[in-house]
């Protein structure tokens, strides 16, 4: 899920990158297959509360054999994240926090995941995701799987449909919203956001800044 003009050997050599430090993380258990499904994802989602929870989400997935590592994008790519299945005992997602914001960090972390979830046993062991890169192409139907499953984890349907903040783009619709069902309310801003084509509200409420600081902010010194 790249666009035309990605420089598809940056990609490369920043999926070589995420390996290199995910061969040095060390997890307690390997990855079993369906581990990762709906109610998995929606329950990490409710950590987003947690002050440290880009750090407690990390931990939390090492402990299924999932590794997740932080790797700021290449110049010419516009990359967000990745999902690596080739190692079937300790998949691998990649996230470059292009966008230091919260509800960013939720979703791209929860495609990958759905990659995780959907596609494990697929032929394809890596995917790239330039999520706001590609409008007016064809993303793909394992790329639209993904897409449907984090935002479902995120913030289901059923309750989307009936809530206010599908018609008002306010932050007492959005933390009305994100209180009923666990999450940050940054989560629910970005969706807004998102199905609205809004991304000029909840500009205050989306998380700004608040991803990159609980990581080793010299990378993102030279980016």
């Amino acid at each position: 899920r790249s666009a035309p003009t990605t420089d598809k050997e940056a990609l490369a050599a920043w999926a070589g990158r995420v390996l290199e430090k995910a061969k040095k993380v060390k997890t307690p258990t390997k990855y079993k297959d369906g581990i990762v499904n709906l109610a998995f994802m929606q329950e990490l989602a409710k950590l987003s509360l947690e002050p440290h929870s880009p750090i407690l989400v990390q931990e939390r997935l090492r402990k299924h054999g999932i590794i997740l590592v932080i790797e700021p994008h290449f110049a010419k790519t516009r990359l967000d994240g990745a999902a690596m299945l080739a190692n079937k005992g300790n998949p691998v997602i990649g996230l470059t926090l292009r966008h230091d914001r919260l509800d960013n960090f939720w979703f791209t972390l929860m495609h990958e995941l759905a990659h995780v979830a959907l596609h494990y046993n697929d032929d394809i062991s890596l995917f790239y995701d330039e999520l706001d890169a590609i409008k007016g192409f064809d993303m793909g139907a394992k790329e639209k799987e993904a897409d449907d499953l984090a935002g479902e984890a995120l913030v289901p349907t059923n309750k989307w449909e009936v809530s206010p903040a599908r018609l008002i783009p306010s932050t007492m619709a959005a933390n009305s919203l994100a209180k009923e069902l666990g999450v940050h309310i940054a989560i629910v801003a970005g969706k807004i956001r998102y199905e609205g084509s809004k991304y000029f509200y909840l500009n205050d409420v989306v998380g700004q800044a608040k991803v990159r600081q609980h990581f080793d902010m010299e990378m993102w010194e030279t980016k």
